[in-house]
C-alpha cells in the first residue's frame, strides 16, 4: 500500500480577539476538549494551541475536509495527540512551541492511499 508523508504548520497569537468571542470555543473544540477547556485556567492559551494544531492538521490532510470540532486533541504530560484520526492517517507527530504571545504547531504523519 503506497504511503505519502504529510505535513502541516500553523502559527497564531494566543490573544486573538476571536478566541474570546461567545460560541467560538464550541465551533473549534470537540465535546471532550470543551469539558477540559471549561476547567483550564488559561483559556486563551488552551484554545490557541488547539487552534494551531487543528489548522496544521487540516493543511496536512488537504484536500480532505474535516471540521475543527471533529478533531480531538489530548495532552499527556507534554505530548499532544490526535486521538480520533481517520484510519488512513498513520504515525502522527505533533510539535508545538510557544514564544511570548505566539503558538506554532507542526504536524507530520503518513497517509495511506486507502480512504
Amino acid at each position: 500500500m503506497p504511503c505519502k508523508l504529510i505535513h502541516g504548520i500553523d502559527l497564531t497569537q494566543i490573544n486573538r480577539s476571536e478566541f474570546s468571542t461567545p460560541g467560538f470555543s464550541s465551533r473549534v473544540l470537540s465535546t471532550s476538549e470543551l469539558q477540559e477547556f471549561e476547567t483550564d485556567s488559561n483559556k486563551n492559551k488552551f484554545i490557541a494551541v488547539r487552534w494551531a494544531i487543528k489548522e496544521a492538521i487540516i493543511k496536512a490532510i488537504s484536500p480532505n475536509i474535516i471540521g475543527l470540532n471533529d478533531i480531538t486533541i489530548t495532552k499527556d504530560d507534554c505530548i499532544y495527540k490526535w486521538i480520533n484520526h481517520p484510519a488512513w492517517i498513520k504515525d502522527i507527530v505533533i510539535s508545538t512551541s510557544i514564544e511570548q504571545d505566539v503558538v506554532i504547531a507542526s504536524v507530520f504523519g503518513v497517509r495511506t492511499d486507502k480512504q
